[in-house]
């Protein structure tokens, strides 16, 4: 293996980084990271190019039909490609969809109920994310429990949010129920 010394291979591997440094910016260099990106993620498909326009084409979510971006940072409507991890022998992309839905999808959810699926190691669970932030609860015995604890923790979190409407009514003097000040 030519540089065998660490540091004479760090000072290769930057000037080989600079070198092809525009290579990699351009359209042909684009394409072959995400490519490789892809493979590396397991991403099956029988038309690389094909799907490489395709994705290109994709503007919008396919399931929420959130306007898409291409970020250097992952953000919520960041372009993502799903697939099912279960299939290694053929095509296995579902969509193209934004960061949040590849997030929420329900591909590991066999219980047939939205944010609850099982685990061996957990048993059910229940997992949802909200304006970007993750709630999970693990361990539950049953699936019945799982979804029990769901639609708790959803309620909680609406009676939460009401009372936050309320206050904020109250404090500006605009609730017409609950009307302050002198009538």
């Amino acid at each position: 293996m030519p540089h065998k010394d660490p540091e004479e291979r760090k000072a290769y591997m930057k000037e080989y980084y600079q070198r092809t440094k525009e290579e990699r910016q351009t359209p042909a260099g684009i394409k072959s990271k995400r490519k490789a990106t892809w493979k590396a993620q397991g991403i099956i498909f029988n038309d690389v190019d094909k799907f490489y326009d395709l994705y290109l084409s994709i503007t919008h979510c396919q399931i929420c039909k959130k306007k898409l971006t291409v970020d250097k940072k992952t953000t919520h409507s960041t372009k993502c490609v799903d697939h099912d991890h279960n299939i290694t022998d053929g095509p296995n992309v579902r969509y193209i969809c934004c960061h949040a839905c590849n997030c929420n999808n329900n591909s590991r959810n066999t219980s047939g109920e939205p944010n609850i699926s099982y685990r061996k190691r957990d048993k059910w669970r229940f997992n949802k994310t909200i304006k970007g932030k993750t709630y999970t609860k693990s361990g539950f015995k049953t699936k019945r429990e799982a979804i029990h604890y769901k639609y708790s923790f959803l309620h909680k979190l609406k009676q939460i949010e009401i009372n936050k409407e309320i206050t904020s009514r109250l404090l500006s003097g605009t609730c017409r129920k609950h009307q302050t000040g002198p009538r």
